[in-house]
């Protein structure tokens, strides 16, 4: 969903009403129209939609304030399931989750550091689906993160995907694993999944994202004012020179994490 381009308004819909709704648990279009200043016609479109795919179900009526009683839809849960993986030095680890982020399988694979992880993925694969006691069919989407420890990244991307796309037979998107973790910030944390702008530090892997929108900027992008978002060591600081300048910025949160903790900062 997120992009080094300019945003699409059709994604940046999709992730705000389904992510409304998930958090609402049941909704109705109205009050998903209330909330996030849209029409009334372009929420019936895309809940219309939803359910048409099976991401959503009808789950009763809301009060009324007078008049017909608002219709309330809330996500599947049988719809289906999204596998992420994480590619790390020496390890893999998998988890399977619902449409509304209930962990419903975990799996890891620890592999010899002088061997593919590719090879290991299908084992990975099938100790989720085996315990999910499912079939491969009910893996809808599947994500991949990438460590950027990782050597030779392009090609660990493209053999990652190709091995996970051939065991599962559906497509997977590689990311790297710190903007997958940015992602994972962006949405199922309520203090920054809706703040426009938001800095994810890793200070023990130096890794830095900024997401702006659906956009994001990384170690690659170009400019002095990103310094902070390529890789540092500890001893320069950078952390906290990356605080002050995502401070100055007009409604910059900072999300800074180290050692598996995630301490939330906002200026």
């Amino acid at each position: 969903m997120f992009t080094p381009n300019p945003s699409n308004d059709r994604a940046e819909k999709n992730l705000t009403f389904l992510n409304l709704i998930r958090e609402h648990k049941s909704i109705s279009r109205s009050e998903i129209a209330k909330l996030t200043d849209t029409t009334m016609v372009t929420v019936s479109n895309y809940v219309n939609g939803y359910l048409k795919k099976g991401l959503l179900v009808e789950s009763g009526y809301d009060t009324s304030s007078g008049g017909r009683r608002p219709e309330l839809v809330g996500l599947n849960k049988a719809w289906g399931a999204a596998l992420g993986i994480e590619v790390g030095v020496g390890r893999l680890r998998a988890a399977a989750v619902t449409l509304s982020m209930d962990v419903l399988s975990e799996a890891s694979i620890d592999y010899p550091e002088e061997k593919k992880p590719h090879d290991y993925a299908k084992a990975l694969c099938e100790r989720i689906v085996s315990d999910l006691k499912k079939e491969k069919t009910f893996i809808k989407k599947i994500g991949i993160g990438l460590s950027e420890s990782m050597e030779n990244a392009e090609e660990t991307d493209s053999s990652m995907a190709k091995s996970v796309e051939e065991n599962m037979g559906t497509q997977a998107i590689v990311a790297k694993e710190a903007l997958s973790r940015a992602f994972a910030e962006k949405i199922l944390n309520p203090e920054t999944h809706s703040t426009e702008k938001i800095l994810y530090l890793n200070n023990d892997r130096a890794e830095g994202i900024l997401l702006e929108g659906l956009e994001y900027r990384d170690a690659d992008t170009k400019g002095e004012n990103y310094a902070y978002l390529k890789p540092w060591g500890r001893a320069f600081g950078i952390v906290n020179k990356a605080r002050r300048i995502a401070a100055e910025g007009v409604g910059t949160k900072i999300v800074h994490a180290s050692g598996g903790e995630t301490d939330k900062i906002s200026e």
